[in-house]
């Protein structure tokens, strides 16, 4: 008999029974042998779920832990099963090796979770990253613009972490100005630009539609700034002589007036002082016409300037100079202003030749004075209407004789007046801002006299140094008697500048010099104080820094002088140009001028003697720029060009006295006004108002 047993051990998944089966057959005739029991499978991870199995991230930075239940093939949860995470996505979420879920960016993937060695064991949960805007800003939250500027306002959404969300996720914007008459704006999704109108505060709003009450401001300060100046009126035409009055205006880019007081300090000029001088007062300013032509006047605040033309016609009161002549005397450049016969320089006197001339501005009110020597004292004249020169004073000399040689010159507006073969005189000083209280013409007293000296035949005055100089006096051998002006009124003799062996009787006599604080090209002397010596027969270079004790350089002669008479540097002290007065009609038979080269001090050198057109005899010499002023005798002034240093070529001239070769006609001009007017005198003629025409030949 055969005996049989079947076990069945273990279930499926699907509850099936799983497992081995054992067999057990007995044979008839007796017990078969036993067997054991079969061991039952090893656990495997057959499900798994993940749970939640669906996330929704609303900002960046949100985390949400998975978890997992295994189960292997019993159906019994494998607590510890070795997991695996993976993110499909890794830029939208990441996850740890613990199923730690992290957004990362916006965007969907799916988070794989895998369990044992057998790959179809997974389970996953999808993952939706969203970024909801939860506020909103404004960047900057207040700004200062200009008018007519433009800037941006950024819009910045940040969701609930306070992650800036991207543009492109950024919901339709709206954009609003609370004054679209101050600023304007226009935007896009992420921007504002924002454009400033006129000077306030407002507010921009920029708001999202979509989410009721969700908005962002930013307060924006809108300033007039200077963009522009007018200056009225833009054009104006003035005559020689009179004013106008010129204002200027602030405006910002969109052209809006900015109040005056708000516009600063406002700096005026003129493009050409010849012309048109301006007296500043600000917001206005008054332009006064000097001369013919043209002026670009401009008003300047910062870098913001205004500009107006001034346009000076010719003065139909001035005889011009046209054909040779300026009504009956011969020229060329040169413009007749006006003219003061000797008879005039001293109302209800007789009349006197006059003989030197010089010149002042008073600081104050900018009226231009002739200061001419009569032989019986000094006139002065008001050159404020320069068509019709007014006498306004005069002072006698200081002996009851008249002198055929007067000179003068001015410091600190004082003038300082000598005479020659005067004995006695000494040097009279008058305060010239006496002048300005004077209503008629009135014969005035001096204010000072110096007596350390008696005759003298010039006075020479270094202004930058406050030191006068008597040349030709009967002191210090004749040579230069050194005043120390520091009170003006009351001079201090300072000592001798005396180079003996020089002039004819040997003595150091100097008729005339030039003093200057030295800026010339011999460095050993630059910042002393040089005077160059007209000495009869010789030049001689003194450095009279110290007075007490100056230092004879050099002396410079040629052989074929007359008389060394009187000279002056150029501006760069360089050459010195020097009018030789005995030369004409015995030496040359041309007015001569020397050309003196001092390029070495120690050493000066005649580098040019230039022949003038005519046979005149050169008396007096001015440099101002490039132009030589000479008074010429009976030649009047000739206008030499210099621009060329040492080669003097004929400019203008204009003959004041046309007779020919002898001592008269002009003694002596001073070029130095501002107003480019030139001052002559004349012997016989008196007192000439000159201008040069720019523009014409003559």
């Amino acid at each position: 008999m055969i005996n049989s047993k079947v076990v069945l051990r273990g279930r499926g998944a699907a509850g099936a029974l799983t497992g081995a089966a054992v067999l057990v057959v007995n044979s008839c005739g007796g017990p078969g042998p036993t067997l054991p029991d079969p061991s039952p499978a090893e656990p495997m991870a057959v499900t798994m779920e993940v749970s939640p199995r669906e996330l929704v991230f609303a900002s960046i930075g949100e985390q949400v832990q998975l978890t997992v239940i295994v189960r292997d093939q019993y159906g019994e949860e494998m607590p510890g099963a070795a997991l695996g995470w993976t993110s499909t996505v890794p830029d939208v979420v990441s996850v740890t090796p613990e199923g730690l879920v992290t957004s990362v960016a916006p965007g969907r993937t799916m988070i794989i979770a895998s369990a044992g060695s057998v790959a179809a064991v997974t389970g996953g949960a999808t993952v939706t990253v969203t970024q909801e805007l939860a506020t909103v800003a404004l960047v900057p939250a207040e700004m200062t613009i200009a008018v007519g500027d433009t800037v941006m306002l950024a819009f910045q959404g940040r969701d609930a972490r306070g992650n800036l969300v991207a543009d492109e996720l950024l919901p339709e914007i709206s954009w609003i100005s609370g004054n679209s008459d101050m600023a304007r704006v226009w935007g896009t999704q992420n921007a504002g630009r924002v454009t400033g109108e006129s000077k306030g505060t407002v507010a921009v709003t920029a708001s999202v539609p979509s989410q009721d009450e969700m908005a962002a401001t930013a307060m924006v300060t809108v300033e007039q700034t200077l963009a522009y100046l007018v200056v009225s009126p833009p054009s104006v035409t003035v005559s020689i002589g009179d004013s106008a009055t010129l204002s200027v205006e602030g405006r910002d880019r969109r052209n809006a007036p900015i109040p005056v007081e708000e516009l600063g300090d406002v700096t005026w000029g003129s493009g050409d002082e010849t012309v048109a001088t301006l007296a500043d007062y600000q917001q206005t300013a008054t332009v006064t016409a000097l001369s013919e032509g043209d002026a670009t006047i401009t008003a300047k605040i910062g870098n913001v300037t205004g500009f107006s033309k001034v346009e000076v016609p010719p003065d139909p009161a001035v005889t011009p100079c046209e054909g040779g002549m300026a009504g009956l005397y011969p020229c060329q450049g040169l413009n007749l202003v006006s003219n003061v016969p000797p008879h005039l320089l001293r109302p209800g006197k007789p009349s006197q030749p006059v003989n030197d001339i010089w010149g002042w501005t008073d600081p104050v009110t900018g009226t231009e004075y002739a200061l001419i020597g009569r032989q019986d004292g000094l006139s002065i004249v008001d050159l404020s209407e320069p068509l019709e020169p007014t006498v306004i004073a005069f002072l006698p000399s200081a002996v009851p004789y008249p002198s055929l040689w007067r000179d003068m010159k001015v410091y600190a507006d004082h003038v300082y007046v000598v005479a020659d073969n005067a004995s006695g005189h000494g040097v009279q000083i008058l305060d010239l801002t006496r002048l300005r209280d004077l209503e008629e013409y009135t014969e005035l007293d001096t204010d000072g006299r110096y007596t350390g000296v008696g005759s003298v035949h010039n006075i020479v005055i270094n202004e930058e140094t406050g030191f006068a100089y008597a040349a030709g006096s009967g002191t210090c051998g004749g040579g230069m008697h050194a005043l120390d002006l520091d009170s003006p009124t009351a001079p201090v003799f300072a000592g001798c500048i005396q180079i003996s062996g020089t002039g004819l009787s040997g003595s150091g006599y100097t008729h005339d010099a030039q003093c200057v604080v030295y800026v010339g090209p011999d460095a050993e002397y630059q910042g002393r104080e040089i005077c160059i010596g007209l000495n009869e027969n010789r030049l001689v270079v003194v450095d009279a820094t110290d007075k007490s004790d100056p230092l004879h350089i050099a002396t410079g002669m040629y052989p074929d002088f007359g008389y060394l008479h009187q000279g002056w540097f150029d501006e760069e002290h360089r050459f010195f140009y020097m009018n030789d007065e005995l030369d004409e009609g015995s030496i040359s038979s041309h007015t001569r001028l020397i050309v003196w080269d001092l390029i070495d001090l120690d050493d000066p050198v005649v580098s040019m003697k230039y022949l003038g057109p005519t046979t005149a005899i050169d008396h007096n010499a001015y440099v101002l720029g490039d132009r030589l002023y000479q008074s010429n005798y009976e030649d009047g002034i000739r206008v030499l060009d210099i621009s060329v240093p040492g080669q003097p070529q004929e400019g203008a001239f204009f003959d004041t006295s046309p007779s020919g070769l002898a001592w008269n006609g002009s003694w002596s001009n001073y070029p130095f006004f501002q107003s480019k007017y030139l001052i002559v005198s004349s012997w016989d003629e008196g007192l000439f108002v000159l201008r040069l025409d720019e523009d014409g030949d003559g």
